[in-house]
């Protein structure tokens, strides 16, 4: 396939949305084409995000042409339950009642695929995550936001305001929602030629302390 040949996020967060144009190949971003599943009894996080991505890919009759379709999937692990998004003010006080104060798990899964062929790669990326001990009235005050109820665990690392982490072992893009060093790496993998924006112009690329984005440039020709 041709490097012209555009890159399609079948997502609708807003920051799978703004993280994907740290890419300079053409992309176009549409919701996603499946139904995110939800986790079987028993079934770990790492194989649930896999499923969840491949299944928002939607049904192979539905791709064709050119380019490489991408989607994923991200969820909080506490004490072995994944935790979604929360549906209520009810829930999101409980997720965030329950991570305060503790360490627990990011993880996302990504799949890509060839629209064409439907030749597909699939990633999984985990970081722990380290939250402060926020007050009951911190998490009113987000919930009156309304900011938990599009993001798994009912928070999100980024926001400065809540500011509910402390400490982020591993890729920080990855808690944001979409670990572009993996990305990069599986779109090569199908030959998307992805090629990376100046360092400095990658969102929160400056909060990450050991991001893998700094090899990928390095490597690109």
């Amino acid at each position: 396939m041709s490097e012209s040949n555009g890159i399609s996020l079948l997502s609708s967060s807003p920051r799978r949305r703004e993280l994907i144009k740290s890419l300079m190949n053409p992309v176009s971003i549409s919701g996603s084409r499946g139904e995110e599943p939800r986790p079987a009894a028993g079934e770990i996080a790492e194989k649930y995000v896999i499923r969840s991505a491949i299944a928002k890919l939607g049904e192979r009759s539905w791709s064709g042409g050119d380019g490489w379709l991408v989607s994923a999937d991200t969820v909080v692990v506490l004490d072995g339950d994944i935790l979604g998004k929360p549906n209520s003010d009810e829930e999101a006080r409980a997720m965030l009642t329950r991570l305060r104060d503790r360490r627990h798990q990011v993880v996302t899964g990504i799949a890509v695929a060839d629209a064409g062929s439907w030749q597909m790669r699939c990633e999984v990326e985990t970081s722990d995550i380290y939250t402060r001990n926020y007050s009951d009235e911190d998490i009113e005050a987000y919930i009156a936001r309304r900011e938990p109820f599009d993001k798994a665990g009912a928070y999100a690392v980024q926001d400065d305001e809540f500011d509910p982490v402390i400490r982020v072992d591993g890729c920080y893009l990855n808690v944001v929602g979409l670990p572009m060093c993996l990305l990069v790496a599986a779109l090569d993998t199908l030959g998307a030629r992805p090629k990376l924006r100046p360092l400095d112009q990658i969102p929160y690329y400056d909060r990450c302390s050991d991001c893998r984005l700094q090899a990928v440039s390095e490597s690109e020709p």
